[in-house]
């Protein structure tokens, strides 16, 4: 896939996350997806991974309770092969505490027939970086 699509691909789906379109954000993954936040991982492990449509959908919905008005921001997009790396930054707003968070994560996205197959946020650079096989 030409690099321009990998990176389309990613901004499409940073745009419909931040505009609230669970649908448009959920059409742009394949049907054998995986998503595993970082937050997720850190604390359930392997149970932390949203597989196929259903699952972002239960991920989208578990944000949905927990946030409001939250929106992504892409800094910056790297593209390797199939693989996107992605620094972002992501706002939000607790729903119960009312609490604004805006915390900066890095992603490695992996784009396969035009649709994202796998992806995993990590809270650092460098671990982001391992992860897609790259380096500074």
């Amino acid at each position: 896939m030409p690099q321009e699509n990998a990176k389309e691909i990613v901004y499409k789906a940073h745009e419909a996350f931040s505009r609230g379109d669970r649908e448009a954000f959920v059409a742009l993954w394949a049907e054998e997806c995986e998503y595993q936040p970082a937050m997720e991982r850190d604390i359930a492990g392997e149970e932390g991974v949203f597989r196929g449509h259903e699952g972002i959908r239960r991920w989208w919905q578990g944000m949905a309770d927990s946030w409001r008005d939250w929106e992504s921001e892409v800094h910056e997009v790297h593209t390797a092969g199939d693989q996107v790396l992605i620094a972002c930054t992501v706002r939000a707003e607790g729903r119960l505490s009312g609490v604004a968070i805006e915390a900066q994560y890095f992603e490695v996205v992996t784009i396969r027939d035009g649709k994202i197959f796998a992806s995993r946020d990590f809270p650092d650079r460098a671990e982001a970086l391992e992860a897609a096989g790259q380096s500074d």
